[in-house]
C-alpha cells in the first residue's frame, strides 16, 4: 500500500473508533448521528428527489425518515480526494490525495 492509503485507512479507522458509543445507544442529550457516504451524486440522482429514472428504494426510504440535505458540495469531484477531505476536514491539496491513483 502507498502511504497516502495507509493514512487514508487509519483515519477511517480512528473515526470509526471515536465515534463509536461505549454502549449500545449513544449518550443522553447527544445526537445519534450515522452517515453513510455512497459517493458523490447529483442531488436529482435520487428516486426521493425527483428523477423518475433512479431506483433508490433503500435511500429513499432513508431521507424519509431522516435528513435529505438539498444543497451539498463536495471538495472534489473525484472519489478519493473527495472522501479524504470528509474524513479529514482539509482539503485535497493538504491530505495529498489529489486523484483516484494516489
Amino acid at each position: 500500500m502507498k502511504p497516502a492509503c495507509l493514512w487514508i485507512a487509519a483515519a477511517c479507522l480512528f473515526s470509526v473508533i471515536a465515534s463509536a458509543p461505549s454502549g449500545l445507544q449513544a449518550a443522553e442529550g447527544k445526537p445519534n448521528v450515522l452517515i453513510i457516504f455512497t459517493d458523490q451524486w447529483r442531488g436529482q440522482a435520487l428516486g426521493c428527489n425527483g428523477d423518475l429514472n433512479a431506483r433508490t428504494p433503500n435511500l429513499d426510504r432513508l431521507a424519509a425518515g431522516g435528513a435529505n440535505f438539498r444543497r451539498c458540495y463536495a471538495t472534489n469531484p473525484v472519489c478519493s480526494p473527495a472522501k479524504a477531505a470528509f474524513q479529514t476536514g482539509r482539503y485535497p491539496h493538504q491530505t495529498g490525495v489529489i486523484n483516484n491513483s494516489i
